[in-house]
């Protein structure tokens, strides 16, 4: 498996907003991460679009995955850590200002957290995020 090779131990599904909550697409889901090899590997899924929050919770159980958010936009609903995404509140080319992140700060203090920024500050927002986090240590 190739994350072996590339020493991941997290595997991140991040879904379209194409790929809404159908029957068929649920079945999808079930058939897919009850057969494949976990190997050990964390699985993490990123559903985008209308996906009920029940419907989140269950499949996370059911199926052993950890529940990627943006918390801006959503709360984590299962799974051991937190796996945080974030694609900029108002998109891609949004800047976190510092407020934004003392309240993601507090979000990853709660549990064990692992926080990706996908924007086009990415860099920028991430070393400021982290000199917040070695600062209050």
């Amino acid at each position: 498996m190739f994350a072996r090779t590339l020493g991941a131990f997290v595997i991140v599904f991040q879904c379209p907003a194409s790929f809404s909550p159908t029957r068929e697409n649920v079945g999808h889901m079930r058939e897919f991460f009850n057969h494949i090899d976990r190997e050990g590997l964390c699985f993490v899924w990123e559903p985008r679009g209308a996906w009920p929050e029940d419907l989140i919770r269950r499949l996370c159980e059911e199926l052993d995955l950890i529940h990627c958010v943006d918390p801006f936009k959503n709360r984590p609903l299962c799974g051991g850590f937190q796996y945080i995404r974030l694609h900029g509140i108002t998109g891609f080319a949004y800047r976190y200002t510092d407020e934004d992140l003392e309240r993601l700060k507090g979000w990853a203090e709660k549990k064990p957290s692992s926080v990706l920024f996908n924007n086009n500050w990415m860099k920028h927002d991430a070393l400021r995020f982290m000199e917040l986090m070695e600062s209050r240590e």
